[in-house]
């Protein structure tokens, strides 16, 4: 459903009040995104009904609406709402869905993802799931999905849904899986004060421009988290039960940018502050970068940016960096911008060298 193709595609945001305005296009999308599906048209799922269950789920708490369009033509499009867990799942199978799923207050469920059939495979869904997840902000979000719609099935999986349990709407209506995700909300909430009180910033170099990381930047973080060459110091590749929920938690992080290349046009890595999880009062630089661009310097322009924005950003926390031992590239980078090698650790198995900031950054 999904490849590594980026058409250049707009998300709009919309609410229960103008999404009546977009019922006919919405219905549009869906039927050209089911074209030849046999299993939906014998569920009885027509346009008419997605307009009607549609118009009804707008009077739901937190309706949220993301369409994608390309030069002024929608081509795909996801919805859900806010909701509790009885709600969703229903007395009978709330019972049988784990304990944190079944009693969260924070909750949603999506209600359609659908994308133009000559528009899938380009990551459109995976760009609309991530922008609605970041929408509804919710520790846990549910979906319904064909059992026999493989592709679909294989994009859920991936994003980090697992199977919940069969669902069956009405005495007569068709059994779907109902598939369950609990995202990074909680992650992402517990970013410290000192942090938020600095965000949202956007920082300039001469190369590069670095701007919070959005919902735009899916497939870019996709590329970037399941990359070996990339991941090679980092503990491999994401395991795809885990990606959806990374994404999910990914868009708006205070500290989190993404580094822009203006001349190309083109998002080419990430750079992240964060406070550092193994000591109180130090706050820990990261990065990546898309292979294609490495070895011209911009790595060093962007962390360079950050530490020098964090240490207005974070006065009082020592700045640090780690990077596997064996990193040869990656240290030397470091050492250019001043960071001295102060300690080793291990994680992920690899002896890791803790470097610790001496200037704001070159």
């Amino acid at each position: 459903m999904d490849s590594p193709t980026m058409p250049q595609v707009s998300l709009q945001h919309h609410g229960a009040d103008d999404t009546g305005a977009t019922l006919d296009s919405l219905a549009d999308i869906w039927a050209d995104a089911h074209t030849g599906d046999d299993d939906v048209a014998q569920a009885g799922f027509t346009p008419e009904t997605l307009r009607r269950q549609i118009t009804a789920h707008t009077r739901n708490d937190g309706f949220t609406l993301i369409t994608a369009s390309s030069d002024g033509c929608p081509v795909g499009f996801a919805y859900g709402f806010r909701c509790s867990p009885g709600y969703w799942f229903g007395e009978q199978l709330l019972p049988t869905i784990t304990a944190q799923a079944r009693t969260t207050e924070s909750f949603a469920g999506i209600c359609e993802l659908a994308v133009r059939t000559d528009w899938q495979r380009r990551r459109i869904g995976t760009r609309l799931h991530t922008a609605l997840l970041n929408a509804l902000h919710t520790e846990w979000v549910s979906l319904l999905a064909m059992p026999g719609d493989q592709p679909t099935q294989q994009l859920y999986r991936r994003l980090g849904y697992t199977y919940a349990g069969p669902y069956r709407s009405g005495a007569n209506g068709p059994i779907l899986d109902l598939l369950l995700l609990r995202t990074q909300e909680a992650t992402t909430d517990s970013t410290t004060a000192w942090l938020r009180e600095h965000w949202p910033s956007q920082l300039s170099t001469p190369r590069l421009r670095l701007r919070p990381v959005a919902a735009g930047d899916a497939g870019l973080l996709e590329r970037l988290w399941t990359d070996p060459e990339v991941r090679r110091f980092l503990g491999g590749p994401v395991p795809a039960d885990r990606l959806g929920a990374r994404l999910a938690g990914a868009a708006g992080r205070p500290g989190h940018f993404t580094v822009f290349l203006p001349c190309e046009g083109q998002a080419v890595g990430r750079v992240t502050l964060d406070e550092d999880h193994r000591a109180p009062g130090r706050a820990e630089v990261s990065y990546e970068f898309l292979p294609a661009y490495g070895g011209r310097g911009f790595a060093a322009e962007a962390v360079g940016a950050v530490l020098r924005w964090g240490h207005h950003a974070v006065p009082g926390h020592q700045l640090i960096a780690v990077t596997q031992a064996a990193n040869v590239r990656s240290r030397n980078l470091l050492q250019k911008l001043g960071l001295v090698a102060a300690g080793h650790l291990v994680e992920y198995g690899q002896d890791q060298v803790v470097y610790t900031v001496t200037a704001p950054g070159r």
